[in-house]
């Protein structure tokens, strides 16, 4: 039954997969936020050492993210041990969990906030920045210039958060 636990809860629960895509947003929104009021130190700053550190520091804090109701909250299992589910979701292994369930959720609920809203907060934050600074930049070429580059990036956040709101 451990096995299935890590199982779910690292490979098929949002938490793991879905932790990397909002920081990697927030690391994007931040590449943008340099390469617009600082563009000649941008590829100094955000070379490609930085920003595979960036990806794996992600996906480790993701995998730390989702590993961690493992390691901090021993559930233990008694009785029916099936799960009528195609896949094992968090929420059908809680079903199965004969220990105290409430701390498992208030975790979840920790965790969430600082995988969604946390990242969330830091791209609002660039792009208020990205604002500021595109309103001090005067030619009309320069802001459309501006606009073609965090464009597709404000696409992406929008339809990745939209079904949030």
């Amino acid at each position: 039954m451990q096995g299935t636990r890590v199982r779910a809860l690292v490979w098929e629960d949002p938490t793991c997969r879905g932790a990397t895509r909002p920081c990697l947003l927030a690391i994007m929104a931040y590449g943008r936020f340099l390469a617009i009021s600082n563009p000649p130190r941008h590829t100094t700053i955000m070379n490609n050492r930085v920003c595979i550190q960036l990806a794996l520091g992600t996906w480790a804090s993701a995998f730390l993210v989702a590993v961690t109701p493992i390691i901090a909250i021993p559930a233990h299992y008694g009785g029916h041990n099936i799960i009528n589910h195609f896949t094992c979701e968090v929420q059908a292994l809680l079903k199965l969990v004969c220990s105290d369930t409430p701390v498992s959720l208030i975790l979840g609920l920790v965790i969430s906030v600082f995988t969604l809203p946390l990242p969330f907060t830091f791209i609002l934050i660039s792009y208020f920045c990205i604002v500021a600074a595109m309103l001090k930049i005067c030619p009309a070429e320069a802001r459309h210039n501006v606009f073609s580059t965090c464009g597709p990036h404000v696409t992406v956040v929008t339809v990745f958060y939209g079904p949030a709101i």
